[in-house]
């Protein structure tokens, strides 16, 4: 006999943005039909500005972070966007508890080690270079 074939639910087939909120998860929209809202330079303050209005969180006090840690940049929010489960947790850093803090802390340190490494490997490159140019080799 063959395997019965599963038809993909569109559930299953859906990648929907969670944001958290004090400790509750909203489910926020679709992310594979906000294309152009999520490729464009302006997804930071839009998906802020949302935050302002659905969470009464100003932006100049959200603090904004995924599994992987802090995201402050548009770059930053397309990354988290492209996951397979997509989740934004959002903080209001004047009402912050000491484990929150603590996460956001541990994700911003996280992000300044891998920063550290990619320079140590940008020093090490730029110095073989510099060996190069220095022993006559072609550019």
């Amino acid at each position: 006999g063959t395997a019965p074939a599963f038809a993909e639910t569109s559930e299953a087939r859906s990648r929907n943005l969670h944001v958290w909120h004090k400790g509750s998860k909203f489910e926020w929209f679709n992310v594979d039909e906000a294309g152009d809202m999520i490729s464009s330079d302006d997804v930071r303050r839009t998906i802020r500005e949302n935050i302002c209005y659905f969470f009464d969180v100003p932006p100049a006090y959200q603090a904004l972070s995924d599994r992987d840690g802090p995201l402050r940049t548009s770059a930053d929010l397309r990354r988290a966007l492209r996951v397979a489960q997509p989740e934004i947790f959002v903080e209001d850093v004047r009402t912050m508890t000491p484990r929150s803090a603590n996460r956001v802390l541990d994700g911003v340190r996280g992000a300044a080690d891998g920063l550290q490494r990619k320079l140590s490997y940008a020093d090490g490159v730029l110095e073989t270079l510099r060996r190069g140019e220095d022993e006559g080799l072609p550019p």
